[in-house]
């Protein structure tokens, strides 16, 4: 009778360790989305509050962060269609530049009329000139497509003070495209 407790003791003990490292698995996986989503607002926050003129300054071959071969550079609409289905794309394209963030030249869009997409700099090592929008960038790194949900649209609505009219208005979850480019060279 005791090999039996033994034997059911020990069962549940297994089991109960296999739990916990699963849910300690699954919290450190949430802490580090967490993290990832804090720095990330933290980043956007403290380039608003700095207020410190940043210089983009270009290495004496023109290019802004790393250096990189130019040559197969591809445009913007080939990019798009080599990602097709595909979640990213490591890829050097060419496209214009839209927008560029205005406080120092940490992030830019780049596109046409139907798709866009933010590009930020690697690790925040470098900026881009503050004026370089309608200018055409070369840019080297990662291409990736991700998913922004219904809740998440409808969150960064409410926080945007938009009225509850569009906040009703999104019904279904919308394709966002990013670039994380660890060299750019403008045009």
């Amino acid at each position: 009778m005791k090999l039996v407790y033994y034997a059911i003791a020990a069962t549940f003990l297994f089991v109960s360790c296999k739990d916990n490292s699963s849910a300690e698995h699954h919290d450190m996986d949430e802490s580090h989305e967490m993290a990832e989503a804090e720095e990330a607002h933290e980043h956007d926050m403290n380039h608003e509050e700095e207020g410190e003129e940043e210089i983009a300054i270009a290495n004496e071959n023109g290019f802004y962060g790393e250096e990189f071969n130019v040559d197969g550079t591809i445009t913007f609409e080939e990019a798009l269609t080599q990602l097709g289905d595909n979640d990213s794309l490591v890829v050097k394209l060419s496209g214009p530049v839209n927008q560029v963030c205005q406080v120092k030249g940490c992030w830019m869009t780049i596109g046409n009329n139907d798709k866009t997409m933010r590009v930020r700099f690697k690790d925040y090592d470098f900026f881009v000139p503050k004026d370089c929008a309608g200018k055409t960038a070369r840019i080297n790194g990662v291409m990736k497509k991700e998913i922004v949900s219904i809740d998440e649209q409808k969150h960064y609505l409410a926080d945007a003070n938009a009225t509850q009219e569009e906040i009703d208005a999104i019904t279904e979850p919308k394709e966002k495209l990013t670039f994380l480019a660890s060299g750019v060279k403008l045009q």
